[in-house]
């Protein structure tokens, strides 16, 4: 059990520890509790929410910064463009000017086309230059190989099987000659 002494010097602790840390209690734990301190207002952390919520913003501002940067040089590239090339033909003048392209281009193709022309022979075309006898012994030959190959894999394939089973009959005859021998051994 605990003394009136241990009591006592247990309240007086927690009164210490108390006013230490700004939690003022009454000594004799009777009669109505003060309000605490209010809180001491100073700077703190920022909250989880708080840095996802910056961290958001700092991607947002990257991504426009990016966007804004791109839109830039592709206005500054065209601008260089137009200043080698000068500008571009509009209304009729424009549309003349893209037949006479058109033009040139298709004169182009055609002569190509025309160089491209190479003659070929009639057996290129026609197939001709080896016989449908050649073609058929060829077709044969080609039969009778992949039939031997089958046929050599099926003996090969046989020859396994009898030599298994040639084993296990040897197996057999051994384990029933050592049964009959001890059969007579018991039994007379």
């Amino acid at each position: 059990k605990e003394s009136k002494k241990d009591k006592a010097a247990i309240e007086e602790a927690r009164d210490t520890v108390a006013q230490a840390t700004n939690q003022v209690q009454s000594g004799d734990g009777v009669g109505p509790v003060p309000k605490p301190k209010a809180r001491i207002a100073g700077p703190t952390l920022p909250s989880a929410a708080d840095w996802t919520e910056q961290e958001e913003a700092r991607r947002e501002l990257v991504d426009q910064e990016r966007k804004n940067s791109r839109k830039r040089e592709r206005e500054e590239d065209k601008e260089r463009i137009e200043d080698l090339v000068g500008p571009r033909e509009t209304g009729r003048e424009g549309m003349l000017e893209k037949k006479r392209l058109k033009r040139e281009s298709d004169r182009q193709a055609r002569g190509e086309k025309e160089d491209a022309f190479v003659e070929v022979g009639e057996d290129a075309l026609y197939g001709g230059g080896d016989s449908f006898q050649a073609r058929i012994a060829q077709r044969d030959a080609a039969r009778k190989r992949t039939e031997e190959k089958r046929q050599g894999e099926r003996i090969g394939r046989e020859s396994e099987t009898q030599n298994r089973m040639s084993a296990m009959r040897e197996k057999d005859k051994a384990n029933m000659a050592y049964l009959q021998a001890l059969a007579k051994q018991r039994f007379g």
